[in-house]
């Protein structure tokens, strides 16, 4: 080997595959940093979801006790407890499940949400639906019958919470006994 370096020649043997083996570790540490770093992002980018999850079933529990002290019946779902799941995990394998943990979690608050808007907006088009009869009928006289429902269906507008199923039927019988189409 010496005589072959002398003379300019390529030096081999043992070399070679050390170069190889250096290379293949020098990819390997590049791929490993390159792996920490995207969990490292994955994992920040769930810590910042579960908070907003977080915050967001704070903030919907909030509206959840308004309607229940607004109208009956209120929807009867639960608001999801983003805490049970624990905190965020720091393996990639651990990550995954968790990620799909927090993609029910927005699911079901979705759900509560959708729920409890829809029981304040039947609340609102009843309160609507009520002012334009109303207008409607205008200054003609009404029957004894039409006035008595125009009062129940207001004292049950004031009420908390509001029986929206009751005032429903009510402004139904309301319309028929005022004569108005449906």
């Amino acid at each position: 080997m010496i005589a072959e370096a002398d003379r300019g020649g390529d030096v081999g043997g043992t070399l070679a595959p050390l170069e190889i083996r250096a290379a293949q570790l020098e990819r390997d540490l590049i791929v490993g940093h390159a792996e920490r770093a995207t969990l490292a992002q994955q994992i920040a980018q769930a810590k910042v979801r579960r908070q907003a999850l977080a915050d967001r079933a704070a903030s919907l529990a909030t509206l959840v006790t308004q309607v229940r002290e607004a109208v009956t019946p209120a929807p009867k779902y639960a608001v999801p407890q983003v805490d049970a799941l624990g905190d965020v995990p720091s393996t990639a394998e651990s990550l995954i499940p968790y990620l799909a943990k927090l993609d029910q979690v927005d699911a079901a608050l979705n759900i509560v949400e959708q729920a409890n808007q829809r029981a304040l907006t039947a609340k609102a088009d009843l309160t609507t639906r009520l002012t334009g009869l109303r207008r409607s009928l205008g200054d003609r006289p009404q029957s004894d019958l039409v006035k008595q429902l125009d009062g129940q269906i207001s004292q049950l507008l004031t009420a908390s919470p509001v029986p929206v199923d009751v005032v429903a039927r009510l402004i139904d019988a309301y319309q028929a006994a005022a004569g108005e189409p449906t």
